[in-house]
């Protein structure tokens, strides 16, 4: 594509993400499908949950201007549209969780099948070579495309936290597209067009358009924002010798929503509770419960997972090896599952 039909790819991508927030909010209170404070939510008032939705539209918008929309995009769209409809369901109708992982399941599904596209390497890693996953490819890509979407809805806890994690993912591919590949926008216009889509939710959301015209991802954009983060690093590290970076790099892109969802599944297995029950032990809580405000804890956990992105973008520039850069992305897993535990502990103590 030349740079004016680009930029206004951009300029609708923008525009109708903008424009359908204002048109469902009001379809949303209408309808209900808001979200209302209790126990674990303290916002004030209902909130319309429809900032997934406006995403897709902005992201579809776009898409649809492409001279080629290629199988994977289509994939993508089917595979979006699946989850953000159910998740929609979900928010207003509260479905049962079975409900919930058989639709990411089949959305998972429909972007392999669709976009002939799955994890079929882990990388290399010194003598033992390239790990290449054989009949385990497909069953080990539905799980981390479902692991990804899970890891956005669990972070999902204060106001512009997945957002902004989203768009640390956004700009680290953006990045390792340009030091890879050269500055041609073509190389990282798919991720782009993400970071601008969501550009209007976030001044939504954290209120930049007034308290009144706030709302929410709800489960519906959680899991959207998960489905494309895992969508775009499947592409972006499993292209044969064209790929772009390492699948050892994916995971310092998405440090943060990834450990945290690890460290809370692993605690709650320990505690023998249901990995997907709700509760206050997440790293967002545990910032609010020290005398955080929503705003001060975004930005601390904002640069924390800007600095894991940069990490995995030095280290691939560098070419340093990928065994060494899982062996260090675990020995801070480790530290940092210490660490919320023992927070938690003394948090649990002190009540």
């Amino acid at each position: 594509m030349d740079s004016l039909n680009i930029t206004f790819t951009l300029i609708v991508c923008f525009s109708a993400s903008l424009a359908s927030g204002f048109v469902l909010r009001k379809l949303a209170m209408k309808i209900d499908l808001v979200d209302t404070p209790d126990d674990r939510k303290m916002h004030v008032g209902r909130i319309p949950l429809i900032g997934g939705m406006t995403i897709f539209i902005g992201v579809a918008a776009a898409f649809m201007i492409f001279p080629n929309l290629g199988r994977e995009i289509v994939a993508y769209l089917i595979a979006g549209f699946l989850i953000v409809t159910v998740g929609l369901m979900d928010d207003r109708f509260d479905l049962k969780i079975s409900y919930r992982l058989a639709i990411q399941c089949l959305a998972s599904l429909a972007v392999i099948i669709g976009g002939v596209m799955s994890i079929e390497s882990l990388g290399e890693f010194g003598s033992l070579g390239s790990v290449q996953l054989g009949v385990f490819s497909i069953p080990f890509t539905v799980f981390s495309i479902m692991v990804a979407m899970n890891a956005f809805n669990f972070i999902d806890g204060i106001d512009g936290l997945s957002g902004l994690l989203f768009m640390i993912a956004m700009f680290a591919m953006i990045a390792l597209c340009m030091l890879e590949n050269g500055i041609s926008i073509n190389n990282y216009l798919i991720p782009l067009v993400f970071f601008v889509a969501i550009i209007p939710y976030m001044a939504f959301n954290l209120g930049l358009l007034g308290s009144n015209y706030r709302v929410f991802l709800g489960d519906a954009g959680s899991m959207l924002l998960g489905l494309t983060v895992a969508w775009l690093l499947i592409n972006y590290t499993q292209q044969g010798n064209s790929e772009v970076f390492s699948p050892v790099t994916a995971l310092w892109i998405i440090a943060i929503p990834l450990m945290d969802m690890l460290t809370v599944v692993i605690r709650r297995a320990v505690n023998r509770k249901s990995p997907l029950s709700a509760d206050r032990n997440h790293l967002h809580h545990l910032f609010l419960d020290r005398g955080f405000s929503d705003r001060h804890a975004l930005i601390s956990i904002g640069f924390l997972g800007l600095a894991f992105a940069v990490i995995g973008i030095l280290t691939e520039v560098n070419e340093v090896s990928q065994s060494t850069m899982l062996s260090i992305f675990l020995i801070i897993f480790a530290i940092y599952y210490h660490v919320m535990s023992h927070l938690q502990k003394h948090k649990i103590q002190t009540q």
